[in-house]
């Protein structure tokens, strides 16, 4: 192995570490430990979106960043 490989394989054990760690302090924030090892996951800690449903919905989630000027009533005057 090269050294460029074995940077690369550093780098990809460092970011799996890292996901590792997220994980677990997720679990942890999201549940409460249990005698003998162990979690138990509290669902009213758990995130709850409200998603409505789209599925008829005219727009589209695009706003544009060069927006059309519109003529208020004060300048027709």
């Amino acid at each position: 192995m090269n050294r460029d490989n074995k940077e690369i394989e550093a780098n990809e054990k460092h970011r799996y570490q890292l996901q590792l760690e997220e994980a677990i302090s997720n679990i942890v924030a999201f549940s409460l430990p249990v005698f003998g090892g162990g979690y138990v996951v509290v669902q009213d800690k758990l995130p709850n979106y409200v998603v409505p449903d789209l599925t008829d919905f005219k727009l589209k989630p695009y706003v544009s960043q060069c927006p059309k000027t519109a003529e208020s009533a004060e300048s027709t005057k």
